[in-house]
């Protein structure tokens, strides 16, 4: 028996059992277009830390050059407001498009076809994903990661909305655990190298394990020293500031890291749970505008009041304790086992619906849902070309600022991308089916050139909302 989905909730593909194709332009969900749009010049916010500064600096604006008030002020509200909430709010997106692709074309006769299309599309992600970290240098690229997490999340296609929330939030508690199991045995290392300090000071003698624990607690401390740090970010600097080979050397050893040892150990976890609340989400037809006004806006009173506390206390230890990562691993656990991130993000991403739902609906802003909704329809282009610009903007082979601009001033680069990707995107999708690399995307999933151009002239697309 098909399975089958309302017409205007067929966003990303719309088939019939013989002939695969791409979905129509009046197929599409503008909400989620628009959230999408928002998903990706949000995550510039965060990414910008990543182009524009040494990782040493990302977590100590008082050692950025300019106005160290102006630096405090804007790292607090970029990390207590936006940290992980943007990415969140792509995952979600990148969830729920996994039932658009399935359940929309999906009967017994085509299911071999669908899962065909459905791991082609995931491995050309991949493949593009590699690109984007080695190629265009881009070392916190999520194509790779979300194309791994999608290779999982087929079997799940089909489950109720209780059960992708229970399968998120498992995925959440498992992240939990292993971030204490974390820093509670960098506490305990703590512990046995004071022991052994207290030894020492008593003349007792050492053991190799008390001497070996002395050894590594002194590096660490020794490593977020400020005067280490800036000499950190001196090397990190000269190497950007190189050329090509220089960067892609960089890069490649941070892609390494964060595509193997740091994505199996957390990064898997992390994006996989907002993929099956996303999907859960697309079900309860929060994504597509189904729900009423005042769902919303509870979405958005109680996701960011209660993500904006559990936000603000953890980054008012990080200053109280002069940015020291290992003073504040220690306070917090000192208040709570639970790292209140996740759920922090989870709740600012609700918020962050709850707000652009309300806005499209009510019809408010017009002009700007439409910009929007054209950047989220290119949302792949969009991303690859914030890599290049920022990569033009910060690296050796461009103008080569990376370092030298002050935090707040790297939020000059923002609004200038925000800018133009809101002014291109629509412009572009006047002429054109597609974004450049969706459409590539697209043709080589369906391994047939998907057409271009908008043939015959369609009239521009009008956003229509969803009754109240």
């Amino acid at each position: 028996m098909a399975t089958s989905l309302h017409p205007t909730l067929q966003e990303e593909f719309s088939i019939t059992p013989d002939t695969p194709h791409p979905t129509a332009l009046h197929d599409r969900i503008s909400s989620m277009d628009i959230i999408r749009g928002v998903a990706v010049l949000g995550i510039l916010i965060m990414n910008i830390f990543a182009f524009g500064l040494p990782e040493v600096l990302d977590n100590n604006p008082a050692l950025l050059s300019g106005n160290i008030k102006l630096n405090e002020t804007f790292w607090f509200v970029v990390l207590a407001f936006f940290s992980g909430s943007m990415r969140g709010l792509f995952s979600m997106l990148f969830g729920a498009s996994v039932i658009l692709l399935t359940a929309s074309r999906e009967t017994q006769n085509s299911r071999l076809s669908v899962a065909d299309i459905y791991y082609r599309r995931l491995l050309w992600l991949f493949a593009f994903g590699m690109a984007d970290a080695y190629l265009l240098l881009w070392f916190g690229d999520i194509l790779y990661a979300y194309a791994i997490c999608g290779l999982f999340l087929f079997p799940f296609r089909n489950l109720k909305p209780g059960y992708l929330l229970l399968a998120g939030f498992l995925c959440f508690a498992v992240l939990g655990y292993k971030v204490y199991v974390r820093d509670t045995t960098f506490l305990k290392k703590k512990e046995v190298a004071t022991a052994a300090l207290n030894q020492q000071a008593q003349h007792k003698k050492l053991t190799e394990e008390q001497e070996a624990a002395i050894k590594e607690y002194r590096e660490t401390q020794k490593k977020f020293e400020p005067a280490n740090l800036k000499k950190e970010a001196e090397k990190d600097m000269a190497k950007v500031a190189g050329g090509y080979t220089s960067n892609f050397n960089r890069a490649a050893g941070f892609s390494e890291k964060s595509q193997t040892t740091f994505f199996y150990h957390f990064g898997f976890l992390d994006i996989i749970a907002m993929m099956f609340v996303g999907m859960a989400f697309f079900r309860l037809g929060i994504l597509s505008g189904r729900l009423k006004n005042k769902y919303y806006l509870l979405m958005l009173v109680g996701g960011y009041s209660l993500g904006l506390v559990l936000g603000i206390y953890p980054v008012n230890i990080i200053q109280q304790n002069e940015y020291n990562p290992l003073l504040f691993v220690e306070k917090l656990l000192a208040v709570s086992p639970i790292n209140p991130y996740q759920m922090r993000r989870l709740l600012i991403a609700t918020g962050h619906i709850g707000l652009i739902m309300l806005i499209y609906k009510m019809r408010l802003l017009p002009w700007l849902m439409n910009a929007l909704s054209a950047v989220g329809r290119m949302a792949f282009t969009n991303y690859v070309i914030q890599t290049v610009i920022c990569s033009l903007v910060f690296y050796g082979f461009g103008f080569n600022l990376f370092g030298k601009l002050p935090l707040y001033e790297l939020y000059y680069v923002v609004a200038a991308v925000w800018g133009f990707q809101l002014i291109v995107s629509p412009l572009w999708l006047r002429y054109f089916r597609f974004g450049p690399l969706e459409w590539l995307w697209r043709s080589l999933s369906y391994w047939q050139r998907q057409p271009m151009l908008k043939e015959p002239p369609q009239p521009e697309e009008k956003l229509i909302a969803v009754g109240a």
